[in-house]
């Protein structure tokens, strides 16, 4: 572990503790309004927790949900395909390689990256093109027109280094489209603060908003041109079955209040907002300074 209390975006050393979870200290950016924990894991400890993490660690019941992955994938490629450039696609953190194969369906010429040994043979066992490695390390052949890492910002202990890296593998003027955690959404605003089900250590390490992630996106030479919120299409059993990964007790409570539902109430399918955000950007030559298009509203 180690410990960091200066601001990794705007360099402050003005920062408080909002709360602790799980022996770990969420700081917060008095200038900025980052929120990280501390201390933050090493590279190594991130790496190591993913070794099994597909198998029979955190991820080993989302790996088994095909029905609702295959339905988050095909919910994620439809709005995806509004905002993509066509072409060469990467989806970065691809898990067992379902967004992938709803792109290649959708007749992209598709790809994935992920740290999980374990996850990316399974997308290859789906005939997927998927390759095993770390950001850090991967060397395209080719730029791509689009760059897809959804629900992966928030767990790298190296973000600027991470989007720098995506953006180098962009062409100009090509899409890079994340999804995340919104520190500013109802839920830890008003719901549930720090009991949030992404108030996650040590999986989740910064927690980002609007605009904080755009700066953070701007000073690696992409421009925002896009921030709304970010829906998964879920069943009320398998919501409160997953729920449990993030929060044992919150989980408990959701699957007894979902046990009492109708079998088919509880099996529908339902666009759900947890809490993320949807980020479209694009590459272009030389800084960046568009605007975001389109802001979040009504605090969520």
């Amino acid at each position: 572990m180690k410990t960091r209390s200066a601001c990794i975006l705007c360099g402050s050393d003005h920062s408080r503790v909002r709360f602790e979870k799980q022996q770990r200290e969420f700081l917060e950016c008095c200038d900025c309004g980052l929120m990280w924990i501390d201390p933050l894991p090493t590279r190594a400890e991130v790496e190591a927790r993913y070794r099994t993490a597909y198998s029979s660690g955190e991820y080993a019941p989302f790996a088994q949900a095909h029905e609702m992955r295959s339905l988050i994938s095909q919910h994620r490629i439809e709005r995806v395909l509004e905002v993509a450039q066509s072409g060469r696609w990467l989806d970065v953190g691809c898990s067992t390689g379902s967004f992938v194969a709803a792109a290649v369906r959708a007749g992209c010429v598709a790809e994935g990256l992920d740290i999980s040994r374990e996850a990316v043979e399974i997308a290859r066992e789906s005939g997927l093109l998927a390759h095993h490695g770390r950001v850090e390390d991967f060397e395209p052949t080719q730029l791509y027109d689009t760059i897809t890492a959804f629900d992966v910002l928030e767990h790298s202990p190296e973000p600027q280094a991470f989007v720098k890296r995506l953006r180098g593998w962009l062409r100009p003027g090509g899409t890079l489209v994340l999804t995340l955690p919104d520190l500013r959404s109802v839920y830890p605003r008003f719901l549930m603060g720090r009991h949030w089900f992404y108030f996650w250590p040590d999986e989740h390490l910064f927690y980002w908003n609007a605009e904080t992630v755009t700066r953070l996106l701007r000073d690696a030479g992409l421009n925002v041109k896009r921030i709304s919120r970010s829906h998964k299409p879920l069943s009320l059993d398998y919501a409160a079955r997953n729920l449990e990964n993030f929060n044992a007790i919150l989980g408990r409570i959701a699957r007894a209040a979902v046990g009492v539902l109708p079998d088919k109430l509880a099996s529908r399918v339902f666009p759900l907002y947890l809490g993320e955000m949807f980020v479209v950007a694009r590459a272009v030559p030389g800084p960046a300074t568009d605007p975001i298009a389109d802001q979040m509203t009504d605090g969520a």
